[in-house]
C-alpha cells in the first residue's frame, strides 16, 4: 500500500504494518527511514484553475492570490490540510496559521480528495483549487479546460509504501 505519513502512522500504531528489513533488499537509509515503510514518491501541491471561466491573466499565480475575495465560495481545497501544512517548511507555522484562517474566510468547498477537486474545477463547479499535480493530469489528458500553476514555494508531501500486516502475499 502507499500513503502519506498521516495515514501510515496510525496504521503502524495499531500493528497493521509488517516490519521489514528494507536494507536487506538493497534500499538505503534515506529511502527506508523505518522498518515499516519505504519512500516511493512525492506529490506536488499546485493551483488548478478552469481555463474556460478564468482568463490566464486573472488566474492565481501564488498561494496568496487564492485569498482574493473574487474566489469566495469558488475555491476548492482537500479536506486534509497537508498542502497548507507543507508550506510551513518555507513560511513557518505562524504564517501558515494566518493563511489558513484567511483561506477559511474565502468559504472554500471542502473535497474528500484532490481527484474530485480537479474534476469539479474542470466542470466549472468551482473556479480554482489548491490541489495536487498528479490528480489534475487525468482531466488535462482528457482535454478538460484546466491548467496547473506551480506556485513558489511548491509544497510537497512524501509518500511511503508499506506491506499490510495481514497481506496474503507480502
Amino acid at each position: 500500500a502507499t500513503s502519506g505519513a498521516a495515514i501510515m502512522m496510525p496504521l503502524k500504531e495499531r500493528g497493521l504494518m509488517k516490519e521489514i528489513d528494507w536494507r536487506a533488499h538493497g534500499l538505503s537509509a534515506e529511502l527506508a527511514p523505518t522498518s515499516y515503510g519505504v519512500v516511493t514518491t512525492s506529490v506536488v501541491y499546485v493551483i488548478v484553475y478552469n481555463t474556460s471561466l478564468v482568463k490566464e491573466a486573472d488566474a492565481p499565480k501564488s498561494w496568496s492570490d487564492l485569498l482574493d475575495p473574487r474566489w469566495d465560495g469558488k475555491i476548492g481545497i482537500w479536506v486534509r490540510g497537508e498542502g497548507q501544512g507543507a508550506l510551513a517548511a518555507s513560511w513557518g507555522i505562524d504564517k501558515v496559521v494566518d493563511y489558513v484562517r484567511k483561506m477559511n474566510a474565502r468559504h472554500p468547498v471542502l473535497l474528500p480528495s484532490t481527484f474530485p477537486l480537479a474534476q469539479q474545477v474542470a466542470a466549472g463547479e468551482i473556479l480554482v483549487g489548491f490541489g495536487l499535480n498528479h490528480s489534475a493530469q487525468i482531466p488535462i489528458r482528457r482535454g478538460a479546460p484546466i491548467k496547473v500553476v506551480v506556485a513558489d514555494p511548491a509544497p510537497i508531501s512524501t509518500l511511503y509504501s508499506f506491506v499490510p500486516f495481514k497481506a496474503k502475499n507480502p
